[in-house]
C-alpha cells in the first residue's frame, strides 16, 4: 500500500489559544492548530521520507493540512490528535495539544479531563512498541471518556508514545492517535501499521525540528484577570454561554457581560475573533 497524494480539498478552519495560567490549579493546556506553526531554519536531513520532505516544502498551513489529511484518508483514519505530556504530581497532564485533525473529545479529554485519559495512556508507558486499540479495549477507562470517543465517531486507532526533542524522559512524551470510524481493530494489520508508523515519524519529526507553535505574549495575559483567563480558556475548547457558566458556577449574564468586556479589549466582534486575538502575539 503507498500514499498517494491528491488535489487539495476545501479545509476546516481551526481556532487555538494560549493562555498565562491563573494563580491557583495547574496550567491551561495550550492549544494550537496548523495556522499557528511557524517553520523553523532546520535542514532536511539526507535521505527525509517523502512525507516529511513534502511537509517542510508545503507552500503554507492549508497545503500541509491537505497532504496531512489525504494521508490520513488513505490509511484509513479520519483524525489525528497530537499531544505532550508531563508527569506531575504523580498525574499525566497534557502540556500542549493539536486541534486541527482531532475529534472534539479527544481534545476536551486532553484539554479539560486529563485524568479520564491515564488509562490508555499506560500501556504505552510499559512499552516503545504502537498501541492498537478499538474502544472494546478501553473498557477500564471512565465511561465519559469512552462515550465522549464514540460520539464523535471514533471505535479504532493506533497510538504511539515518542520522545520528546529527542530524547527520552520519564517524565515527559510526546503521543500521536491515528483514530478511524472503523468498528474494531482487525482492520489494522501489520502493512497498514507499518505504513501508519512511518507517517507518525514523519509528522513528528516535522513538529519537533521543522516547526514551532507561537510564544504567548504573558505581558498583555497578566492584563487579564484570572476569571476571564479561564472564560476564554473554556472558550477556546468550543464550550457554549451554558457550559461556560456551569463550568464556572456564573450566572448566563456574568459570562455574557466578560465576554463583552473581553470582545471590547481586544476590539472584536464575535467569539471566533476574540479567540484568535487573545492568542495571537502582540
Amino acid at each position: 500500500m503507498s500514499i498517494a497524494l491528491e488535489a487539495p480539498r476545501p479545509l476546516r478552519s481551526t481556532v487555538s489559544i494560549a493562555l498565562a495560567p491563573p494563580p491557583e490549579g495547574p496550567p491551561p493546556v495550550r492549544l494550537y492548530g496548523e495556522a499557528d506553526l511557524e517553520l523553523t531554519d532546520t535542514p532536511l536531513s539526507p535521505g527525509a521520507p517523502g512525507m516529511l520532505r513534502a511537509l517542510v516544502l508545503a507552500g503554507g498551513a492549508r497545503e500541509r493540512e491537505s497532504l496531512v489529511r489525504q494521508a490520513l484518508s488513505q490509511l484509513g483514519f479520519e483524525w489525528m490528535g497530537c499531544a505532550s505530556l508531563r508527569l506531575e504530581r504523580g498525574e499525566w497532564r497534557p502540556q500542549a495539544v493539536m486541534t486541527t485533525y482531532a475529534p472534539a473529545s479527544w481534545a476536551r479529554s486532553h484539554g479539560n479531563v486529563h485524568q479520564e485519559f491515564a488509562p490508555q495512556v499506560q500501556p504505552l508507558l510499559r512499552s516503545c512498541l504502537p498501541l492498537i486499540w478499538d474502544l472494546r479495549d478501553l473498557a477500564d477507562s471512565p465511561a465519559r471518556c469512552t462515550q465522549g470517543l464514540a460520539e464523535s465517531g471514533v471505535h479504532s486507532g493506533v497510538s504511539l508514545r515518542l520522545a520528546v526533542n529527542g530524547a527520552h524522559n520519564a517524565e515527559e512524551f510526546a503521543l500521536i492517535s491515528l483514530m478511524s470510524s472503523r468498528p474494531d481493530r482487525s482492520w489494522i494489520d501489520d502493512q497498514r501499521l507499518g505504513q501508519t508508523l512511518t507517517f507518525i515519524l514523519c509528522l513528528h519529526e516535522f513538529l519537533s525540528r521543522h516547526a514551532r507553535a507561537p510564544r504567548v505574549d504573558a505581558a498583555r495575559r497578566g492584563e487579564l484577570s484570572s476569571l476571564q483567563q479561564r472564560i476564554l480558556q473554556c472558550l477556546a475548547q468550543g464550550q457554549s454561554d451554558k457550559e461556560i457558566a456551569g463550568g464556572l458556577k456564573l450566572s448566563s449574564h456574568a459570562v455574557d457581560y466578560h465576554l463583552r468586556q473581553l470582545r471590547r479589549r481586544f476590539a472584536v466582534r464575535n467569539r471566533v475573533q476574540l479567540v484568535n486575538a487573545a492568542a495571537r502575539p502582540h
